[in-house]
């Protein structure tokens, strides 16, 4: 017969302590100290009914333990009012009426809730993503846009080797600010995962930020499927969950535990699909989304144009173009990104629609309206009012086939423009 070891029950192996709890079933508890206040105590963190009071492996004596006990149960009634019962949820037209108007992260651009930065590879969007969370973390105005300044943690789920470069490059650029409020995670979280989503809460809850940055999706969920709506819905729903936190570890003293810790704002960086015009994979993405935001690198240029794809409540933003800008550092290369002025953005995007026109003409011609229009990237207004400048200045001959009506075609009156 084995020896019974002291923190096992003679009868059974049974531990007298399992995470924290005490067992029930035991026979001679073992002496501890109080966590809150130090005394020499046999009591558990269990309640009457041997329920846990909450979820810690601390040790209380009776009077502590009948304190948190009855804070624990305040706490439970007051979300039970909040979200116990439907009918406790609902909000008079009135009330409706009388809710504060959405906030922003960044005014006017990046609304509170969930985002979504997606564009083809090299058209800036990591260092897009990287420059509002540092603008955030350092309560600098983003190109004339406020910001609700906040901590800020951000996921380096890939390109965490590029990071000291990137990170230090903005830093003098912005003529070095402190950044005590940004934080970098260099390594990927499986949102798929109930442990590591378990983990990142714990990290969430630590640092408490405003801002959540997954770069990128695709290294977020490893395992899934981007086409599934399925494991997109487990990913929002993972994002979802970080946006309300309760705070642990609340101190007797206080009156009220503290308010639910919010994060404002989750930003996800994605890539597009293989077109290159919309996000890759399960449209649940965009349906869960309170912003899309496209970056849409400039053919031939540093340059890529930021669009606001859809927004769930608000204006949509007009193009900003941004230019990515060479730095030479001591141990590398890496940019900055520069906002180009609208108006130098309009003339250059007009120049370049004009000189993709003429090409096009160049090599088709004589071609349709709207066979230009199926070769050119470029609105349909836009691309007309090209082609209306060309013909006025010479540069494009018009012809019309059939009646006065019918449809008209373009060739080129000059000798080709090269690129």
């Amino acid at each position: 017969m084995s020896a019974v070891l002291p923190d096992q029950h003679p009868d059974a192996d049974v531990p007298l302590a399992v995470e924290g709890h005490r067992n029930p079933f035991a026979t001679a508890p073992p002496m501890t100290l109080c966590a809150n206040c130090g005394a020499v105590t046999e009591a558990s963190n269990e309640g009457d009914d041997d329920e846990p009071i909450y979820m810690t492996e601390d040790v209380f004596c009776e009077s502590c333990s009948a304190t948190w006990r009855e804070r624990w149960r305040r706490r439970e009634r007051r979300q039970r009012r909040s979200a116990g019962s439907c009918s406790s949820a609902l909000l008079s037209f009135e009330q409706v009426l009388n809710q504060a108007p959405p906030r922003w992260l960044i005014a006017g651009l990046v609304p509170e809730g969930l985002s979504v930065l997606y564009g083809a590879p090299g058209s800036f969007k990591s260092f897009l993503a990287l420059d509002w969370a540092c603008c955030v973390a350092a309560g600098i105005p983003w190109h004339g846009h406020e910001v609700e300044q906040g901590d800020v943690l951000y996921i380096a789920a890939e390109g965490a080797g590029g990071m000291k470069r990137r990170a230090a490059a903005w830093w003098d650029e912005h003529g070095r600010p402190d950044m005590s409020r940004w934080h970098l995670l260099p390594e990927a979280k499986n949102l798929l995962d109930d442990d590591a989503v378990h983990e990142l809460k714990a990290l969430v809850y630590e640092v408490e930020p405003v801002l959540l940055v997954v770069d990128t999706l695709a290294r977020s969920m490893v395992g899934g499927e981007e086409n599934s709506a399925k494991d997109v819905g487990r990913v929002v729903r993972a994002l979802d969950s970080f946006a309300r936190l309760p705070r642990l570890g609340i101190p007797f003293t206080d009156e009220e535990p503290p308010p639910d810790l919010n994060v404002l704002s989750r930003l996800v960086v994605h890539h597009t699909a293989k077109d290159g015009q919309v996000e890759r994979g399960s449209g649940a993405l965009r349906g869960a989304a309170d912003l899309m935001v496209k970056t849409e690198r400039i053919e031939g240029k540093s340059r890529t144009d930021v669009k606001c794809a859809y927004i769930k409540d608000g204006e949509e933003f007009p193009t900003i173009t941004l230019e990515g800008r060479m730095l030479e550092l001591e141990d590398g290369s890496t940019l900055a990104l520069d906002l180009v002025p609208p108006l130098q953005a309009g003339v250059d995007r007009v120049d370049d629609l004009r000189l993709a026109v003429l090409k096009f003409v160049g090599e088709h011609g004589p071609v349709s309206r709207t066979q230009i229009e199926q070769g050119v990237s470029g609105l349909p207004a836009a691309i007309a009012q090209a082609l209306d400048g060309l013909v006025a200045e010479g540069k494009l001959a018009e012809q019309r086939t059939g009646s006065k009506r019918g449809t008209r075609t373009y060739s080129l009156s000059v000798a080709p423009v090269t690129a």
